[in-house]
């Protein structure tokens, strides 16, 4: 028997959804998919090379983290680590982040809490990130266009960099020594290691800006295309939230729920639903173009020399 409550089968029901519903939702809108038909070659090789650059910023995070603990990666392993994690998140959520954690522990002895802490950190920057552009694309938005920017936005932007900034304030703690709390500890040493190394935070803070921004060059790309007027601000504005999304969610790379935050703010900036939608589901086509050749091209690169078989996908999964 199927239990419905189980995390993979809830996961596939969703993605299952989610797809009738795009069918759907592009049968609705032809005139955007003939648009997104006609683009010419050289713009569709203009946002894969944005997202490959995108996903060349996610590995060098992953290279200045483990090179400030003596592990130095070569380009194919920090590039491939990014590339395999990316394509694994698409089939369930945050799998491929665990397999590049057991890739560096089996490898190199990188422990797993320290990865741990480096997954922390990196959420953290990413929200402080994500604060600090959304907060100035809001204020650009209302300042250049004369139009008031809707303060629920500002306030939400200017939370999230205050709640992301705390966790460097936290204080070290011991929970107990049983169950979860275990986990938590040992997640909470790799945090502290990784903290202890400021450099690192800030690295990883302007390659998240960094990848933020690439997001926003692609969204204003697409909207071009379709001739939506969409200023660059307001994809600065909504580049943030389809970021955060694709991070937080337990979705599969925020399947269907990235659409719906990109949607849902550009009808809140009066641009229309449909617009940020359509967008979004180009966007993460030519995505999925791009990892499902990357992907498995560079597992099999990294996996075959590394002990690293089936079994290992599976429980990553």
């Amino acid at each position: 028997m199927i239990n419905i409550f189980n995390k993979k089968t809830f996961q596939v029901a969703f993605v299952v959804v989610v797809t009738v519903v795009f069918i759907f939702f592009i049968q609705s809108h032809l005139d955007y998919l003939k648009k997104a038909a006609s683009m010419s070659p050289l713009l569709i090789v203009a946002v894969i090379s944005m997202d490959i650059l995108s996903k060349a910023c996610s590995g060098l995070k992953i290279k200045i983290v483990l090179k400030k603990f003596g592990i130095r990666l070569s380009f194919k392993e920090w590039y491939g680590l990014s590339s395999m994690s990316a394509y694994y998140n698409y089939f369930f959520s945050k799998s491929g982040t665990v397999l590049a954690a057991t890739y560096v522990r089996k490898k190199y002895g990188f422990n797993y809490s320290k990865y741990a802490g480096f997954l922390m950190g990196d959420v953290a920057t990413v929200v402080i990130a994500s604060g600090v552009l959304g907060t100035v694309a809001s204020l650009l938005w209302e300042n250049f266009t004369k139009n008031s920017t809707h303060s629920i936005v500002v306030v939400s932007f200017f939370i999230l960099f205050v709640m992301a900034s705390l966790v460097f304030f936290i204080p070290k703690f011991r929970l107990p020594k049983r169950g979860i709390m275990t986990k938590i500890n040992s997640a909470m040493d790799g945090w502290y290691s990784v903290k202890a190394k400021p450099d690192i935070l800030v690295a990883m803070f302007f390659l998240n800006m960094a990848i933020i921004v690439i997001f926003a060059i692609r969204y204003y790309v697409l909207f071009r295309v379709f001739s939506d007027p969409v200023p660059f601000s307001i994809c600065c504005l909504v580049s943030p939230l389809a970021n955060l999304t694709q991070i937080l969610s337990v979705v599969p790379s925020a399947y269907g729920l990235r659409e719906a935050v990109m949607g849902g703010m550009t009808k809140l900036y009066d641009f229309g639903f449909v617009s940020g939608a359509i967008v979004s589901i180009i966007d993460r086509v030519i995505m999925m173009l791009v990892f499902f050749i990357l992907g498995p091209l560079f597992t099999y690169m990294l996996m075959k020399k590394t002990g690293y078989d089936r079994e290992d996908r599976r429980d990553a999964e």
